[in-house]
This record gives structure tokens, sequence and C-alpha cells, in this order.
């Protein structure tokens, strides 16, 4: 029988939602990016399939150590094909769009595309891991430790944020708290890399 899950204290909590985690995700990512050659535009659709394939392929090693070049299965490589395009269609909404820009060369061609597609992959993981904290962290029925978090972050973050303004009851910003710093960490470290310089 396993020992009894022991809670978090509310600063480790508060220590597992810093920035030094999400600058560690945005460093993997950077780190990714920067070490995929990548062409500046692409002659035809295939190319630019081909492209986003090998793009997913090096996410797949940097992030998660799998190399899905190479595998034994002949049917593995139409499924990762499509499974990649399938990614990035996700991450950048408008495939269509971002296919002429690697055609054309346009708004930064195919390097702005893949510079979009890392910029995605950031964001997932940082809401992936938000969603991981609360969900190996938090129970779901902790309301006292949902409310505590809660009032520590407005404590901290909401009057620099938003000096005199009005916010919303601790209690109601509790019931929907994951949401509130997903979109927090969302809008906050654009701002933070921008406000740093890089």
């Amino acid at each position: 029988m396993s020992a009894p899950r022991e809670d978090p204290t509310l600063q480790q909590l508060l220590g597992l939602l810093s920035s030094d985690k999400f600058d560690k995700i945005e460093q993997q990512a950077r780190l990714m990016r920067e070490t995929f050659q990548c062409p500046p535009f692409a002659r035809d659709y295939d190319e630019f399939k081909n492209v986003i394939h090998k793009f997913f392929a090096h996410y797949q090693k940097a992030f998660f150590n799998v190399d899905i070049l190479k595998s034994k299965y002949e049917w593995a490589d139409e499924f990762w094909k499509s499974h990649a395009v399938d990614f990035a269609q996700r991450l950048l909404g408008n495939m269509r769009a971002a296919e002429m820009k690697a055609l054309t060369g346009r708004e930064g061609g195919l390097i702005g595309v893949i510079n979009q597609l890392t910029e995605g992959i950031l964001r997932l993981h940082a809401e992936n891991y938000v969603k991981n904290v609360f969900y190996d962290h938090i129970p779901a029925s902790d309301f006292d430790l949902r409310l505590r978090l809660t009032r520590e972050l407005l404590k901290t973050h909401g009057q620099r944020l938003f000096p005199g303004e009005q916010m919303l009851p601790d209690f109601l910003l509790m019931a929907d708290i994951e949401s509130v710093i997903k979109a927090f960490v969302a809008q906050l470290e654009p701002i933070r890399r921008s406000l740093r310089g890089y």
C-alpha cells in the first residue's frame, strides 16, 4: 500500500508556478528552434509538408527523446507525417495561410512559420505544465487550498498589475483559478520576454 499523499504547502505551490519553471520550458523550446535548420521558403506544398514533418520530428526528439524518423514499421512514416500536419494545423490555425507564407517568402517565409510553431509549442507546454501542477498537487475538491492560492496570487500580483482596479472576489476567482493562471501565463510570459530583451 502506498503512503498517503502529502499536500503541498502554499509556498511550494507558488514555487511550482514561479517564472523559473516557465523559463525552463521556454529555454527548451528556444534551443529546439535554434538547432533546427530551416530553408527560407518552400518550393511547393510537398516541400512545405516535408519541413513541417522534419520540425515535428525535431520537436519530438527535443522534448520527449523520441526519434520518430527511425521506426521499424512501414506505416509509421505516413502516420507521423499526417500527425505532424494535424499538430501544425492546431498550433497555426490557418494552415493555408502558413503554406502561402512559406511558398512566397512573405512574413518571414518558412522560417516565420517555424517560429510560429515554436511559439505555439511554448504556449502548449506552459498550459500543460499548469494543468499538471493542478492535477498532481491540488485535489479538485480542496477548495481551501484553491482559495488560499487565489488570495496569495491576488495579493502578490493583483495590486502590481492592476493598481486601484476592483478585482473579482477571491471566492469567485477560485472556482476557475486554473484557467485564470493559464491565461495569466499566456499573457504575461511574452511581456516578460520583451521587457528582458530576449
